[in-house]
């Protein structure tokens, strides 16, 4: 007597066979893409401010002093949504497999 195939089950799902269940390592990896996606714009603001915020240069230092004027100076001098998202592949790429890796069970 021939032993029956188990069902066939969507990614993710737990089997006995696998014992591995990679819902909550997708999820995170998920989560993680999205936040940095949504929030490098800010994070990219926060470190202009810590590098040239307190510069030798009184221009960079009126250009990186608030949120706002350095917003606008990035916005108008680096081509708009490109100038703010500059290098979010990889913090993306990276954030991605660090929070899929946490998650992973």
């Amino acid at each position: 007597m021939a032993t029956p195939k188990p069902p066939s089950t969507p990614l993710g799902t737990k089997t006995a066979a696998s014992g591995t269940d990679l819902r909550p390592a997708l999820a995170g990896a998920l989560g993680g893409s999205l936040s940095t996606l949504v929030l490098h714009p800010l994070d990219l603001l926060k470190t202009r401010q810590a590098v040239h915020g307190n510069g030798d240069s009184r221009e960079m230092r009126n250009v990186y002093s608030r949120v706002g004027s350095a917003a606008t100076h990035i916005w108008k001098n680096e081509g708009g949504f490109r100038g703010l998202y500059k290098g979010v592949g990889v913090n993306v790429g990276l954030a991605g497999a660090s929070w899929g890796i946490t998650f992973m069970r």
